[in-house]
């Protein structure tokens, strides 16, 4: 239970911000016995408890609403189990039945809901804008009179229409919420009462009916006993809360409800034999979660993780690339601005450069994530519909997770030519930095991927960023694979793929104990490596004489690139007969760029010689691995910054 507890005391720490909307997220933190729900509808009534107007709620982002709630309601599904004050139309209007037509009766509902509204205004925490409420359910109108002011259309008869006829022209009333809704009848509707007109916080904003209901539900809760996440007597919960990782999330982490299978049977009698946690305990600790995952949490299908700091310290996000990690800096320090993390790939020393870089980037958030500073990363996944597993959990200090992720962004950054590149940066500068997990399963996979697949992949690349584990070495095979097959995707598919997969081998091979630049390594004479930088040259020299004319079709070296990475002998045997006569073209141009180009096939000879050399041991047809998509990037990278007035 230790991620409950310190949950409990983020939430301790974070008590100022309850109930407060930040830029970040829209869901805020939420009082203990209260939750969230999306409102349809908006009545306000007067302190007498006369009803002065209503409106639709129209804009989603203005829908969702704090309201007050019990354990039972909280977790309600197919049975009726009423809020304390905001709920459906069935729960709050005493005429529900009166105007709903055929159907079961919803009368009991209302007077269950009427009866818990009588009992917290009777007690010592009452408040005087919730009486005022209560004061108008009584009256039993709220049907008649959203009718009465154009909130619910009527058919002929002068019943509420309980799904909108396209033949009867535009929608109006209801029907216009910003929320879908499946029934007219089955709107949420949330109640202000206006002592002084324009002067009151809106009833579900108030602090003060907030802490009454509060006080309330404590004074309710029944029997006492140990809490196992505290080691307090108090109050326990029977049931957790849901909606941990949005609105619609119906899984639990803490659920015993199963009395006919076997999710504590054979070991214990009871639920409460098998844990018991405090009331106060288990609302702090989900409240906690649901606000953090919302404002920082990663999502992948099912999967989520977080990461937070129990103070609040601000955290590097996770799973952003270099470029939204810089961004992120930006907007938590507004120091770095973000063309300081753009670097030339040209530079000679472009690893120091983009490591000091880094440094800088990080500084910001090592001035809060300290030696002292406590931070846990956490991540769940479904194991059914209703259950929700752990799947990774953590403690670890501020420093360890900024060294973590530091050394994720150092062994895995590559050139990334497929984000955007910042609008004062040189031009012929690229974003250096490391990719995001989604873009390495997106590289490894393809777009058309499974969500099982997805979720799968980046349930092992998180413990490398978060854990500093080895790569998986089948994924970086993967991504190899499809970057050595061009045809098979569009021009910028392709890049990216490229990119991300050079990025994924340096990881790899960094991991294994074996460095390669990002720049082009002159002094590598490995075999894969140097044929990586032939094909470049193949694939240059004609791209280049393509230009003006067929610019569309691939070059020859890159509809061979599968061939020429399992049979790279044969293959260039081929690829020299394809270019022969771009090489006579390229002899007979008379321009400005006639003597640049014209070196190049001189360099492809020398490159050749150093395979031929050492009695032709390289020039074999033996398969290449995957560093040979090192050395053509890298070649192809040197061509274009070496040759501005050529791009």
């Amino acid at each position: 239970m230790s991620w409950m507890q310190k949950l409990c005391e983020t939430y301790d720490y974070c008590t100022p911000l309850i109930g407060k909307l930040d830029e970040k997220s829209q869901v805020p933190l939420l009082p203990v016995a209260h939750t969230t729900q999306k409102a349809h509808l908006e009545v306000i009534v007067s302190g007498e408890g006369d009803f002065l107007r209503a409106r639709v709620i129209s804009d989603k982002s203005e829908s969702d609403t704090i309201i007050p709630c019990t354990e039972k309601s909280q977790n309600r599904t197919s049975a009726p189990e009423n809020h304390p004050l905001f709920d459906k139309l069935q729960y709050v209007a005493g005429d529900y039945d009166r105007f709903a037509g055929g159907g079961k009766s919803r009368r009991a509902d209302f007077e269950d809901y009427i009866s818990d509204l009588e009992a917290w205004c009777d007690s010592p925490f009452a408040n005087q804008r919730v009486c005022a409420a209560l004061k108008y359910f009584e009256r039993e109108t709220l049907i008649a009179d959203l009718i009465g002011a154009g909130i619910l259309p009527t058919d002929e008869k002068g019943l509420p229409l309980h799904k909108w006829d396209g033949k009867r022209g535009e929608k109006r009333g209801v029907f216009l919420a910003g929320t879908v809704l499946s029934d007219a009848l089955d709107a949420f509707v949330r109640f202000d009462v206006e002592i002084v007109p324009g002067c009151n916080t809106p009833l579900w904003h108030d602090p003060e009916v907030w802490n009454s209901y509060i006080a309330y539900s404590a004074d309710q809760q029944g029997k006492r006993d140990l809490c196992y996440v505290t080691g307090a007597v108090m109050p326990c919960s029977e049931m957790s809360p849901a909606k941990i990782r949005g609105a619609g999330d119906k899984a639990k982490l803490v659920s015993s409800n199963d009395s006919s299978g076997f999710t504590y049977r054979g070991r214990f009698g009871d639920a409460s034999q098998a844990v018991l946690v405090g009331y106060d305990t288990t609302q702090k600790a989900h409240n906690a979660l649901k606000w953090l995952i919302a404002r920082q949490g990663y999502h992948c299908g099912d999967l989520c993780y977080v990461a937070w700091g129990t103070h609040e310290e601000k955290l590097p996000h996770i799973a952003h690339d270099t470029m939204h990690l810089a961004q992120q800096a930006a907007e938590d320090f507004a120091e770095l601005p973000l063309d300081d993390m753009a670097v030339d790939v040209a530079a000679p020393d472009v690893e120091t450069l983009y490591a000091k870089k880094l440094d800088k980037l990080l500084a910001g958030y090592g001035k809060e994530l300290t030696d002292r500073s406590e931070v846990v990363v956490m991540g769940m996944d479904s194991a059914t519909t209703g259950r929700l597993s752990i799947v990774c959990y953590e403690e670890l200090s501020g420093s360890e997770l900024l060294r973590r992720v530091r050394s994720w962004h150092e062994t895995c950054a590559w050139p990334l030519r497929y984000l955007k590149r910042p609008e004062n940066a040189k031009k012929g500068s690229v974003f250096v930095g490391a990719p995001s997990p989604e873009d390495i399963v997106a590289a490894a996979y393809g777009k058309s991927a499974s969500d099982k697949l997805k979720k799968s992949a980046v349930r092992r690349i998180m413990p490398c960023i978060l854990k500093g584990m080895k790569f998986p070495k089948d994924l970086m095979l993967s991504a190899a694979r499809r970057a050595s097959n061009p045809a098979a995707m569009e021009a910028w598919e392709y890049t990216k793929t490229l990119c991300i997969a050079c990025a994924l081998i340096r990881k790899y091979h960094s991991d294994m104990g074996r460095s390669y630049f990002m720049a082009l390594d002159y002094g590598n004479t490995d075999r894969s490596y140097l044929f990586g930088r032939v094909l470049a040259y193949y694939h240059y020299i004609e791209a280049y004489l393509l230009k003006g004319g067929d610019s569309i079709r691939l070059t020859n070296a890159m509809r061979l690139k599968p061939y020429y990475s399992r049979r790279p002998k044969t293959t260039l045997g081929i690829l020299d007969e394809k270019l022969s006569p771009y090489l006579r073209r390229l002899y007979s141009r008379d321009d400005k760029l006639a003597g640049y180009y014209k070196k190049k096939p001189g360099e492809l000879h020398d490159l050749l010689s150093l395979l031929d050399g050492d009695h032709c041991k390289n020039m074999t047809d033996d398969p290449l691995d995957e560093t040979y998509l090192l050395g053509f990037a890298s070649q192809m990278s040197e061509f274009y910054n070496g040759n501005k007035e050529g791009e």
